[in-house]
């Protein structure tokens, strides 16, 4: 009775001894060369803005604004989260937030409409 083993187990014996090639390399060694390589390993150090993106804290904030983004822009909005990991609320609050403080004129011109507009 204790020689008859699941398949379960069959597997996992099998996976823990590394398979021999032709070339005398385990199937692991040559698994690992063929990999792509990992993207820390390639990839070049955070810029500023995404430290700035990551620090930004939206945790307070509690409107909500639908946006609207083209196809290529919502991919590029999903690469960029798992890239960095910072998700697409805290990029779009980052973002307008950003845009407003580095274009005061918008500002400028919201605040002569306010004063302009007539009740």
């Amino acid at each position: 009775m204790s020689k008859i083993k699941s398949l379960a187990d069959q597997l996992r014996e099998q996976m823990a001894v590394p398979a021999v090639s032709p070339l005398g390399m385990s199937s692991q060694v040559e698994h690992s060369k063929n990999r792509a390589p990992k993207p820390a390993e390639t990839m070049d150090p955070l810029p500023d803005i995404v430290e700035q993106i990551k620090g930004y804290d939206s945790s307070g904030n509690k409107s909500m604004v639908h946006v609207k983004l083209d196809a290529q822009t919502a991919k590029l909005v999903g690469h960029f989260k798992m890239a960095t990991g910072v998700d697409n609320i805290k990029l779009g609050a980052f973002a307008i937030r950003y845009l407003f403080d580095t274009h005061p004129e918008l500002k400028t011109y919201i605040k002569n409409f306010i004063q302009n507009l007539e009740l």
